[in-house]
């Protein structure tokens, strides 16, 4: 090692020269037709520049263009380097990219594609929130409007997004009834009705739709505005979704249990808010659906909701009920379980309703996500 300065300065501006004209050979190869070129010098980049992210930004376009490429094994490892490059300064570009190749993209891709945004869409919301200058609640509503994208041109994404997002929203300072209202009126158009979508919004409508400003507590900020969601719209909703989750030809089994286990706690958490008569009654009828169903789990739980109901004998407006008796509890002496939750709204509220174990144990005393 030269212990010269001017010696050592010389090498640098080597190094420098060499490691700039290795990029743009590489880059040139980039553009080339042959796939095993392409993959090679995506490889080569990502082990030479890995390390110098600013330096790979420099071709942050000829990467996102190999994102686009037929070939699987091109856009994975394309995408590898996205997530090297993504900063704070540049992150919104990039999603804004990756995004409009996800409307796009074949359907085998979009989930995989899915995955790696939200990933992305999170670590940017973590750099932007410690960011000086940038506004908490900004970021937030981006996050929030961003995820919804995702959400519903993925189809399904990893639960680990979604729980997080259910965390943000959960969290966040004033956007609960805007997330909520959000994502129940793109449901609600039926342009996107994706599993993941679905999912998160059975959560957002059973913690927050039909609650007034006067319900909120030190856990929950409705914001500025009660819930705008209409009570006969957001039960014909979870209606056809129970439908749909029932049709044999909806989709693969896991996602429809996931579904039905969020529409169950869905529906019991919205029974006492509802104010129609009607409306609860449709409510029973919905969980009677449930206690037939192949997931042991499921129909236990439907059951005891509706035996719940009959046991209470008057109609439930979110006042707490004493918990029932191991002789009393219509599961068979577990007291203090999920119909003794059931029956009155907790002052808590359910942010997590399946466990990683079990897709359809959707355990309303489960701790946030």
């Amino acid at each position: 090692m030269p212990t010269d300065p001017s010696a050592a300065t010389i090498t640098l501006i080597i190094i420098i020269i060499i490691i700039t004209t290795l990029t743009a050979i590489i880059t040139r190869i980039i553009v080339d037709r042959d796939n095993n070129m392409k993959y090679v010098s995506l490889s080569l980049m990502q082990t030479t520049l890995s390390e110098d992210p600013q330096a790979l930004n420099r071709h942050r376009n000829v990467i996102l263009e190999c994102v686009k490429d037929s070939d699987d094994s091109i856009r994975r490892k394309a995408l590898d380097l996205v997530m090297i490059l993504s900063n704070k300064d540049n992150a919104k570009d990039i999603i804004k990219e990756l995004i409009a190749e996800l409307r796009v993209c074949d359907r085998s891709f979009k989930s995989e594609l899915g995955d790696r945004i939200c990933v992305l869409v999170q670590k940017a919301r973590a750099d932007l929130t410690a960011a000086e200058g940038e506004e908490r609640s900004l970021v937030t509503k981006w996050y929030i409007d961003s995820m919804l994208v995702v959400l519903t041109l993925a189809g399904t994404v990893a639960e680990d997004a979604c729980r997080a997002l259910m965390m943000v929203v959960l969290n966040s300072e004033g956007y609960t009834a805007y997330a909520c209202d959000t994502y129940f009126e793109t449901w609600e158009s039926g342009k996107y009705q994706s599993p993941s979508l679905t999912q998160v919004t059975l959560w957002m409508c059973g913690e927050f739709a039909l609650r007034k400003k006067s319900d909120a507590d030190d856990e929950i900020t409705l914001g500025d505005f009660d819930s705008p969601i209409d009570e006969t719209k957001l039960l014909g909703m979870i209606d056809r979704i129970l439908v749909g989750a029932n049709d044999d030809g909806a989709g693969v089994d896991e996602d429809r249990q996931k579904i039905k286990a969020y529409a169950l706690t869905t529906l019991a958490k919205l029974y006492p808010r509802c104010t129609i008569a009607h409306n609860k009654e449709l409510i029973r009828k919905m969980l009677r659906t449930l206690d037939a169903d192949v997931d042991v789990e499921i129909q236990t739980r439907s059951v005891e909701c509706v035996i719940a109901i009959m046991l209470t004998g008057r109609e439930l407006n979110g006042e707490r009920s004493d918990p029932f008796t191991p002789q009393e509890h219509p599961a068979g002496g577990r007291a203090g379980g999920w119909a003794s939750w059931w029956v009155g709204e907790r002052s808590e509220p359910t942010s997590l309703l399946i466990p990683h174990s079990s897709p359809a144990s959707c355990s309303p005393r489960t701790s946030r996500p």
